[in-house]
């Protein structure tokens, strides 16, 4: 096996290789010195994806497996993207667990279509996967009783954070990744803040989306598990409509 030496890479590359290093050292260092702890609190809410493992693989098979992986790993590499002060990627990522985890919900009631998906077969012609706009979802009992015991419309709320995590995919100004300042990627307070935010967010609608889609799976995990769930969720709207809807037997506060 060939051993790796940074002095022998091509000029270019070796001058790419270094910097990035160096930047993406002082990058990690400038976000933690002040957001350890913040950091630390969105890893242990992208830990709960175990719980949904462990559960759903057992029903589901390579549907859950795949799909349930992705959608872990796609939050975790937003947190590592945004401690590098990659912000446009980190909410790129953002959206794309957002898609996987509905994905999920559909897919697991449409076993051929996700064969089909997974082999590139072309067959889906829309925007989506499961359709135009969400309207499979609205068909689920369970999302249609949640709306009206919290009195929203949840997927009204996520497609108003989709909307927002769009304009990193595509692009749109103020979403650059360079500023006038510069082109490298430096931490910076409100961009980092931003982001955090709308992990938060993301992590509030896939874990209820799954909650809500997985009712039954949900019910079945225990108290201490649905506990942890519902402390990611956060809102207290939220909770109170998926103790509500799901009829959970949880007392004291969560």
């Amino acid at each position: 096996m060939r051993t790796f030496k940074a002095d022998k890479l091509p000029k270019f590359t070796k001058i790419m290789y270094e910097s990035q290093q160096k930047l993406n050292t002082k990058n990690w260092e400038d976000t933690l010195k002040t957001n350890s702890n913040e950091i630390e609190k969105l890893l242990v809410m992208v830990s709960i994806f175990d719980i949904w493992k462990t559960k759903l693989e057992a029903e589901y098979g390579d549907v859950a497996r795949d799909l349930i992986k992705e959608t872990f790993m796609d939050a975790y590499m937003s947190i590592h993207f945004a401690c590098m002060a990659l912000y446009k990627q980190a909410h790129v990522s953002l959206r794309t667990e957002l898609e996987t985890a509905l994905r999920l919900v559909y897919f697991s009631s449409h076993p051929i279509e996700f064969k089909w998906w997974r082999e590139d077969k072309n067959y889906f012609k829309g925007k989506h996967v499961w359709g135009d706009n969400y309207n499979y979802f609205m068909h689920l009992d369970t999302i249609h009783s949640f709306n009206a015991k919290i009195k929203i419309q949840l997927f009204n709320e996520i497609e108003t954070i989709y909307r927002t995590l769009s304009k990193y995919v595509h692009g749109s100004f103020p979403s650059f990744q360079t500023t006038i300042q510069g082109v490298a990627p430096t931490y910076k307070v409100g961009e980092f803040k931003k982001w955090v935010s709308r992990f938060k967010d993301v992590q509030k609608y896939v874990n209820t989306v799954l909650a809500l889609g997985f009712a039954n799976e949900f019910k079945s995990i225990g108290a201490v598990n649905q506990r942890k769930i519902l402390r990611v969720i956060g809102n207290a709207s939220y909770k109170k409509g998926l103790k509500q809807t799901l009829g959970l037997r949880l007392r004291g506060r969560i």
